[in-house]
């Protein structure tokens, strides 16, 4: 991995500012250049199709998630996907669910060495994605919830016997 994640810091070192292009990491990760790579599962089934020849190793990851979208998208691209881990995990945080919580620093952790969140992928990013939507979903809801008491609170309070009549206009 130390080879691969040289190859990656250098591929954005070369492109910094947009990085070498979605799915484009590729021909930038020589040490992963193969005549053809397949999903290891797939190997046995016959040679690789023509077909993913073209695609050019788009498959290729630098088995560092935040390298990697440095490499492919260079630092604006990763200042955004990290403003949105960085909400996900304030919704995960502030969802009150536990589980939540513990999958997101899972995940993030994973990050440091493979490629867990990025979409399409076989390692449960998917999964990843739907819990955090229901973070923001339960977070959302415990926000119109405090609303809803802090307004019926003051309702309470404002109607209390022992407030002030409101002068009348005249």
């Amino acid at each position: 991995r130390g080879v691969i994640w040289g190859q990656a810091w250098n591929a954005f070192l070369e492109h910094p500012l947009g990085g070498v292009g979605v799915f484009q990491i590729g021909p930038s990760l020589p040490a992963l250049m193969l005549p053809c790579k397949l999903f290891p599962p797939v190997e046995p089934f016959g040679p690789c199709p023509p077909l993913l020849e073209k695609l050019n190793g788009a498959w290729n990851i630098a088995h560092n998630v935040f390298l990697h979208g440095l490499a492919e998208t260079g630092v604006l691209g990763l200042l955004g996907w990290l403003a949105l881990l960085g909400f996900l995990g304030f919704a995960a945080y502030h969802s009150g669910e536990p589980l939540l919580l513990g999958l997101y620093v899972a995940f993030m952790t994973v990050n440091m060495v493979d490629n867990s969140t990025l979409v399409p992928s076989p390692h449960y990013a998917e999964v990843f994605y739907v819990a955090m939507g229901i973070a923001v979903a339960l977070m959302s809801a415990r926000a119109r919830e405090t609303r809803t008491l802090t307004a019926a609170l003051e309702g309470v309070h404002t109607a209390s016997p022992l407030s002030k009549p409101a002068k009348s206009q005249r």
